[in-house]
Order: C-alpha cells, then structure tokens, then sequence
C-alpha cells in the first residue's frame, strides 16, 4: 500500500504542538524529492494488533512530517506491506519494497519476521530499522539491522530484577511460543540465566503452538503440574489471553507475567477477568505528562480513535529518526553512516542512542492490568 504523504492528516493543535519536535529534522534544505520508506509489518493474522499499531505510528509521524510547510523540507513517501506473519510473505515484501527504490525500511515488528528479511536487505545493504524486535542474536553485529529496542537480555534482566527484588517470586514456570520461535527461546534462556544467577529457580517449560487445537489448555495444565509460585507467558496477546483464561479455570490466583511482547490493549479487551493483575514490562511511560508525549497522544487518538501501544510510539520514533538520518546525510555517506553520526536522537519520552552495532537501550516500565487499562506496578 503506498500511502499518500498527507493522508487526509490536517494539523490541528497537537499537530502545532509538534513542530518543536520536528524542526531538528529539517537541516537540509537543499533536498526537494519526497523520501521514500518502507514499512513492513504483521496486519493480518493473531499477532495484527501489533502491527496495525506500528503501522499508525509510522503513519502519523509520516503526516506530521509532510504537514510542515517549509517549502525545503523534503516529504516522505510511505509504502507499507503486510508481512502476515508468514517468511516466505515477508520476503516478498521486502523484494516489493526494493522494486520501489526504498532508501530504508522500518519493521518487521517481530524476530522471526526480521529474520526472513534480512536475507534479502543485507545482500543489498539496505538498511532496516526495526522498532521493536529484541532478541539476542541480533546484538553485537556489525550488518544493516538497527534496533530501536532493548535486547531480550536487557529486558529480562529487569523482569528478573523486578520478580526476585518486588514480587519475591523464586520459583518461575515458562510457558514458550514456538510461532515466533527465535525471539520466544531467546527471551525464555536470557531469563532463566538473569532468574537463576539471582537466586530464583525455574521449576519448568512448556512450548506451544497456539494454531493447534487445545493448545493452550493443555499447557496450562501441564505448566501448573510444575507447581510454580509464578508463571511466564511469552508469546503475544492473543495466546496470552487465551492460555490466562485456561489457567484461571485451574488456579484462580496464580501470578502471571508476560514478556513484554504482550502488553497491548488486545491482551485486555480478549483477557477480560483472566488477566487482571497480569503484569508486564513497557518500554515507555504510560502515564507520561510531558509537551512532546501530551501532543503526540492528543494526535495519534484524534486521528486513529484509540491510545497507542508501544509498538505505536517507536515506529513513530523510528520514523522520525530515519527521516532525520536521511534528510542530513553527508555528500557519499551511506544511511548506517548517517544515522550512527547524528545519534542520539531525542524520543517522544527519552533519548535514543545507537552504539556502532546499531543496538540501543530502553527505560523499562512495569504495569499491571487493572480494568480496561494499564497502571503502574507498585
């Protein structure tokens, strides 16, 4: 889907509001063609409230940009495409994006999706920045994959810290998705070594396919038999919510934890009763009052009708940082140049800097379910 610059967008105060946090972009005044970027991203299938998410922050940071009236800031071409949680998609994808002469791609939003395309884009070095894929094996390499989030040992190192300091959970029975594999078994290990080297204890594992009948009925019965003080559920919101509601037909009060892949407003709305008190790490502060983050929420409800996700707020900063990048690079510089020498970058919510792997860091934000929304863990 290629996306018209404007999208019907029209600035209204928010949007005002946020040309303070735009006007560092435009320093190269001489460019005049619109800048073409990719973005790929699950919109269909179980993981689609992820990537409809991501798609809306990429595309309101699109239109904030071409809103700005200054004649020599170059406009954004945005052409999206449903990777659908499939490889053999998202490779097509990212070929379809290469046909289109894209200068870098943000997305996929998934490990296993960016996996399947970098076999396209590093042959080519193209660049891909990826908003929220995590997952150890793409740390500490010198290729064209940029990473706005913390890596799956950095998180669980917070959740383990969180678990043992907060909760004194010591004894963590995980449950681990198989359709998004790579990132699901990286979280699963890097927590287990963070659990048990401070003194917690993994009482089991149990890996599952949601796409299978029953699936998640009988991981839940075969997690409790572990007999843990807590459970880990790794895998996105859908199958969150569902295995929750077979757990509580077992164990009413069990503690649950899910990694932070599942903390979208789905895992609430299809959750309901069986994820209340469920806990989970955020990468940004809901409950943030900041001018930037104040406007930027004002704008992404007034022009979608729901609050972002985390997803939502760094494919928007994603966005911005690439066009940023693009927009001053250096006669002959390639964009990976571009983007290490203008680091750090200032998010909505905190500052953002790459190290010369491309990897960054994060603020971790616990949150516990409470209703219809998120509050702070306390």
């Amino acid at each position: 889907m290629h996306v018209d610059p404007f999208l019907g967008f029209k600035p209204h105060r928010a949007g005002c509001a946020f040309f303070f946090f735009f006007q560092i972009l435009f320093l190269a005044g001489c460019v005049q063609k619109p800048i073409k970027i990719g973005m790929i991203c699950g919109l269909s299938g179980s993981n689609a409230d992820l990537g409809e998410a991501g798609r809306n922050g990429a595309m309101l940071a699109a239109e904030m940009i071409n809103s700005n009236p200054d004649p020599k800031a170059p406009k954004i071409d945005l052409f999206i495409r449903d990777d659908k949680n499939d490889p053999d998609q998202a490779i097509g994808a990212a070929n379809e994006l290469i046909d289109e002469k894209v200068e870098v791609i943000v997305g996929p939003l998934s490990t296993s999706m960016v996996e399947a395309v970098l076999t396209v884009t590093e042959p080519r070095n193209l660049l891909v920045l990826t908003p929220t894929a995590s997952a150890l094996q793409f740390v500490g390499k010198d290729d064209y994959l940029f990473k706005m989030n913390s890596s799956t040992r950095d998180n669980t190192e917070d959740y383990a810290d969180f678990m043992l300091s907060k909760r004194n959970h010591r004894k963590a029975a995980l449950l681990i998705d198989q359709q998004n594999k790579s990132f699901a078994e990286s979280w699963a290990s890097e927590f287990a070594r963070a659990f048990v080297s401070s003194g917690g204890a993994i009482a089991g594992e149990v890996r599952f396919d949601g796409r299978e009948t029953q699936a998640h009925s009988k991981a839940a019965e075969e997690l409790l038999k572990f007999k843990p003080d807590v459970l880990i559920l790794i895998a996105h919101s859908v199958d969150v919510a569902r295995f929750s509601q077979q757990v509580r037909k077992i164990d009413p009060g069990i503690p649950l934890i899910a990694a932070e892949w599942a903390g979208t407003q789905q895992l609430i709305e299809l959750g309901g009763k069986a994820v209340q008190g469920l806990e989970v790490l955020q990468t940004y502060d809901k409950f943030d009052a900041s001018p930037a983050y104040a406007a930027f929420l004002e704008a992404y409800v007034s022009r979608f009708g729901s609050e972002p996700s985390y997803s939502s707020i760094m494919s928007f900063e994603a966005m911005t940082i690439a066009y940023q990048a693009l927009a001053n690079k250096a006669g002959n510089e390639d964009l990976r140049g571009s983007i290490a020498r203008n680091s750090p970058y200032q998010g909505l919510q905190q500052e953002i800097r790459f190290d010369r792997y491309g990897d960054s860091r994060r603020k971790a934000f616990f949150v516990t379910v409470d209703g219809n929304d998120y509050i702070p863990a306390l």
